[in-house]
């Protein structure tokens, strides 16, 4: 009688041929890999742009990151950027927070910092074939799998987690330049100004104000009560909405009185000119 011997079966023939203590062909590890980084979280724009729009006053904070990101920076220079960037007095969130977002939505990436005799001694253990380097990269793999689902499971690292930022080196990814060519800030802006003629002078009044000194809230809102009284054609709503609605669009920010931004400046001389 001819037995007809199952794919199964024969995959099991094979295996119990393997001898005691061997491993799988390299072939299988280059197979797990593949599959790895098939099923690895995929960055998108719309994955990125929402992660970074959740606070909406964190916005500025994420742009400029991106592009101080444009050429390689620290992790510690980074930081000591972001705190210096007017629009961080609103932030509730420390330095590193942003850069633990943009990494993981795609934005930032480290830069591997590759020793060479740490490569060379790797290179000659993956000649010799042994043993313990198929069980190292089998756990690699692995390892590789669960940070993955992580990933795409939790929307944040928790605090303790941002201490592996430290000393890592960064730099923007694709993905990133394309949010930072995506979000003008002088569209909105300028959009908010031009958009309505009866408010138009009353918003270039208050961010001339600013470009020329820091303001205390009490002295806008009287130039903005005198200019109601003078011109009658003008929107006569409170000042405190001109101040919300430029702060929001990133022409103002306040840090103990209100201040005039880059963008701000720009579109003022832009506008009066």
């Amino acid at each position: 009688m001819t037995m007809v011997m199952s794919e199964t079966d024969t995959d099991t023939s094979k295996a119990d041929e393997l001898p005691e203590g061997s491993y799988p062909a390299i072939e299988d590890l280059e197979e797990r890999v593949r599959a790895d980084e098939e099923a690895a979280v995929t960055f998108t724009l719309e994955g990125l742009t929402h992660a970074i729009c959740k606070q909406p006053l964190n916005r500025p904070i994420y742009r400029r990151i991106l592009m101080f990101f444009d050429e390689e920076h620290s992790t510690e220079e980074a930081e000591a950027f972001i705190a210096e960037i007017p629009e961080f007095t609103y932030a509730i969130q420390p330095e590193g927070r942003f850069l633990d977002v943009l990494e993981r939505n795609g934005g930032i990436e480290r830069v591997a910092v590759e020793d060479e005799e740490t490569e060379g001694a790797e290179s000659a253990e993956a000649i010799d074939g042994s043993q313990e380097d198929a069980d190292s990269a089998a756990e690699a793999v692995e390892d590789s799998e669960t940070a993955a689902e992580e990933a795409v499971a939790e929307d944040e690292a928790p605090v303790d987690e941002l201490a592996s930022l430290v000393g890592a080196r960064w730099i923007v990814t694709d993905l990133g330049r394309q949010y930072v060519e995506a979000t003008d800030p002088m569209a909105p802006l300028k959009q908010l100004i031009t958009q309505d003629a009866d408010r138009t002078e009353t918003y270039l009044m208050v961010l001339g104000m600013c470009a020329e000194a820091s303001q205390p809230l009490a002295e806008i809102e009287r130039a903005v009560r005198a200019l109601q009284n003078e011109n009658k054609s003008a929107a006569q709503i409170q000042p405190s909405i001109y101040l919300d609605r430029l702060e929001r669009v990133g022409g103002l920010y306040w840090k103990g009185q209100w201040n005039i931004t880059e963008e701000g400046r720009k579109i003022l001389a832009d506008l009066t000119a």
